[in-house]
């Protein structure tokens, strides 16, 4: 199935779902609406497993003593913590098919190929550009919305800011289904991971505002669309968790 299709089935699929939990909000939704709350779900997941990953990478590396001499580095940890405890977790729970997971894992191990690849030579602020770069390859977004994100937006801003010219150009463009979803996902992952950055008991580096780390994190959660919203939150958070690490 061609990305930009498995997109729109995955998210109309888990838009259902999610609105279905809550019965007396299924009435007259409208898509656009039913983006947006997807899109909000999908950030409020990305700071769940960056809290999970956290409380459990202990567990993580005692698990994982027997079988390495010199510990995991901490991609291995997190392609461990993803395949064996957060892929799990969501089939477990419903909120992915074991149908959905098979179909997006390929794709998670690529991008995560991608991320391990570029994370140790590059910096934050060219890895929010390497990230965009594949995901206009990819076709998660246009040209013009690729030059809108390098253009408008940057690590000196404060999330306000960026809010504010992401909306102001979702409003006044006419984008495809998967590029409102893009970007809907990158504003709420911008604003969540600001927020979980930020707070006082954050587990790595703490960051103030939209820094180019949370940028390249925003960036991460809007290739993993092409994913599905699995993919999407997992990919987020994968992306968050390394590049806050590695160049916080």
């Amino acid at each position: 199935m061609k990305p930009n299709l498995f997109i729109q089935f995955s998210l109309f699929i888990f838009c259902l779902f999610i609105l279905s939990c809550n019965n007396e909000e299924t009435t007259n939704i409208d898509p656009e609406t039913g983006n947006e709350q997807l899109a909000s779900f999908i950030g409020a997941q990305h700071n769940y497993l960056l809290n999970d990953f956290y409380q459990k990478r202990g567990e993580i590396q005692r698990v994982r003593a027997s079988d390495t001499k010199d510990g995991d580095s901490l991609e291995e940890e997190l392609s461990f913590y993803i395949f064996e405890y957060s892929l799990p977790g969501y089939i477990e729970t419903n909120v992915i098919t074991t149908e959905e997971a098979e179909l997006i894992t390929p794709y998670i191990e690529e991008q995560l190929n991608f991320l391990f690849e570029i994370i140790s030579e590059n910096t934050s602020d060219n890895f929010f550009k390497l990230s965009l770069d594949n995901a206009l390859q990819l076709g998660a977004i246009s040209n013009k919305t690729y030059e809108f994100l390098l253009s408008n937006l940057n690590g000196d801003n404060d999330v306000q800011t960026s809010n504010q010219r992401l909306e102001e150009y979702i409003q006044s463009n006419e984008l495809s289904l998967t590029e409102q979803n893009t970007l809907n996902v990158f504003k709420e992952v911008l604003n969540y991971s600001a927020e979980y950055w930020s707070a006082d008991n954050t587990p790595s580096t703490r960051l103030k505002g939209s820094s180019w780390a949370i940028l390249a994190d925003a960036a991460g959660a809007a290739l993993g669309t092409l994913g599905g919203p699995g993919g999407s939150i997992i990919l987020g958070a994968a992306w968050s968790i390394v590049v806050n690490e590695r160049h916080g």
